[in-house]
């Protein structure tokens, strides 16, 4: 009889042993779900957030192109709505297409011809109001085989090369109008259209001589 009663025991304790890892697996099993779920819903807060954000961003450039467009500065506007047309709202990707189209025809217009450095230089700047800043570049190229020593259209291509994000180029046109007149330095450090580098070297450099 007490034979008996151990074996019982014994047996009790090895089913109870061997269901608790069973136990523990369920757990952990279902500890990863939740925990799988989790991951989940966050990732799908996470994109939800960045769509919006990607939509705001979009109405915001959109809203920005179309001032550019009724300024009649064509060029700017047609570089935002390049950014608009491939936002994810589709009817604002839409109207950013037929714009681009307009802006493309207004600028299709025939170039004037131009005699002079003053005119050239004149629709230089035009070019740099309407964004166009390579076309400014190559206008005041040609302006410099008019005349090597006209400060402001080295000044003013200096710029154009600043506002296209060719910052390493703009360095050797605005050293050389500083050299052909000093008081360009005075003016480049309150030009809004340097700011951004104005007060980088080597920029901060060649105005503080």
């Amino acid at each position: 009889m007490p034979s008996t009663t151990r074996a019982g025991k014994g047996l009790t304790t090895t089913a109870r042993t061997g269901a608790k890892p069973k136990t523990r697996k369920r757990k952990r099993t279902r500890s990863r779900r939740r925990s799988a779920k989790a991951r989940q819903k966050a990732q799908q807060a996470l994109r939800l957030k960045r769509e919006r954000a990607a939509e705001q961003r979009q109405s915001e450039q959109f809203t920005r192109a179309s001032v550019l467009f009724r300024e009649g500065k064509f060029g700017m506007a047609r570089r935002v709505l390049e950014k608009v047309k491939t936002g994810p709202n589709a009817g604002l990707g839409h109207r950013a297409r037929i714009y681009i189209e307009i802006c493309n025809k207004k600028k299709a217009r025939k170039r004037p011809k131009l005699d002079g450095l003053d005119e050239h230089y004149n629709y230089a700047v035009k070019l740099l109001n309407d964004g166009l800043f390579k076309d400014v570049v190559r206008v005041c190229n040609r302006a410099l085989h008019i005349d090597r020593g006209a400060a402001h259209v080295h000044y003013l291509k200096a710029v154009a090369k600043v506002l296209a994000g060719q910052k390493t180029g703009a360095v050797a046109p605005l050293r050389k109008a500083i050299a052909l007149d000093p008081e360009i330095r005075i003016f480049a450090k309150s030009d809004p259209d340097m700011r951004s580098v104005i007060h980088t070297r080597p920029f901060s450099k060649i105005t503080d001589c």
